[in-house]
């Protein structure tokens, strides 16, 4: 069985499509056009590929700081459901002013709006996340040492700034 796969790109040049960890520099990363032929490419490519890591550190981060600023002012909330139930803050539970009717319709149509706009907001955040880390393996099965490496580090650096302020 050849392990050794390779692909003829229409220019006649041979890349290799490697299955094992290796530091040469004869690679193609995610894109046809995104090829490292040199030492200043691989430079500038680890680089990329570091930022790309922090950003998806901060994408995380990010996503939870706006559901907990969406549920920050929700803090005194009777929750019967994860998913939904009649959300009442304790400020507006069983009072009566003077002025005005307390309408729990309408306070519970609030909580639907306020439970679709987070939940649509997750999801983008979440659509942003699993695209990029999709991409990010994509990238390591490079297999290439150097890129690798670059991953991890651009990770680690995410985590070291965003990831600790989640938990």
């Amino acid at each position: 069985m050849n392990m050794n796969s390779s692909t003829m790109s229409p220019g006649g040049m041979t890349t290799k499509m490697w299955q094992w960890y290796h530091i040469e520099l004869n690679d193609v990363i995610l894109f046809e056009e995104w090829k490292v032929r040199d030492s200043g490419t691989m430079v500038w490519s680890c680089f990329v590929v570091g930022f790309a890591g922090v950003l998806l550190e901060f994408l995380k981060y990010s996503s939870w700081m706006t559901s907990e600023r969406m549920t920050s002012d929700m803090a005194d909330v009777d929750r019967r459901t994860k998913y939904g139930g009649i959300v009442v803050p304790s400020k507006y539970r069983n009072k009566q002013c003077a002025l005005f009717q307390i309408d729990r319709k309408y306070l519970f149509q609030i909580e639907i709006f306020r439970f679709w706009s987070s939940h649509i907001i997750q999801s983008f955040y979440h659509f942003w996340q699993t695209l990029l880390a999709f991409i990010l393996m994509n990238i390591y099965m490079t297999f290439n040492i150097y890129i690798c490496l670059s991953l991890c580090l651009g990770l680690s650096i995410g985590h070291f700034f965003f990831g600790s302020r989640i938990h």
